[in-house]
């Protein structure tokens, strides 16, 4: 019989763990993000940001075109070929934000659009910084047939990372503040 209780003891365990956790989930669902009186208004921040996407994608395809011996070192072109996700993944940001409305976010909403196109940003400000440091190596320790080139290369790179972090400088002063729903109490949960 003792089996059969702790049996029992533990199935009751697992529904009220269960329950807690349907629970949790339906608060983070309700979860809403709410912008800050200085917001940059939504209808203008896709546009911008559009904008971002369009440069993002012509420095990163036209570079790859500059036949530069640098381009061709494995620390060069490791950290290109890598930065392709995170040019994705703020384009893939910014199409959702195109099909939210504006005002409220909800969590999942604000965890796709605003914080993937931040943190991704800065990720693509911190490559081609990473980039252009590997590409100043190679003037340095490698002699180049074409400096013309590499400088061409350089500078793509300086001004992709310069804007890629203008663009995380916006979307750092793009606030939002949680509000939460109402939590329910403890004895609710247990």
């Amino acid at each position: 019989m003792k089996l059969m209780d702790d049996l029992q003891q533990r199935a009751q365990d697992l529904e009220k763990a269960e329950t807690i956790n349907k629970d949790r989930k339906r608060l983070d669902e309700n979860k809403t993000w709410h912008p800050e009186s200085g917001c940059m208004p939504m209808g203008r921040l896709r546009i911008i940001l559009g904008l971002y996407v369009l440069s993002f994608w012509a420095l990163y395809i036209l570079l790859s075109f500059v036949n530069n011996a640098g381009f061709w070192e494995v620390y060069v072109t490791a950290p290109y070929i890598i930065l392709s996700l995170p040019v994705l993944f703020f384009t893939n940001g910014w199409i959702r934000m195109l099909f939210i409305p504006a005002g409220d976010l909800k969590d999942q909403d604000y965890q796709k659009t605003v914080l993937q196109c931040l943190n991704n940003s800065f990720i693509l400000t911190v490559g081609w910084a990473l980039i252009a440091v590997a590409e100043i190596f190679v003037l340095i320790l490698k002699r180049s047939v074409n400096l013309r080139l590499e400088f061409i290369f350089l500078g793509g790179c300086l001004a992709a990372a310069v804007l890629s972090l203008a663009a995380y400088r916006l979307l750092r002063r793009q606030r939002y503040h949680l509000i939460q729903p109402d939590s329910p109490s403890p004895e609710e949960l247990t």
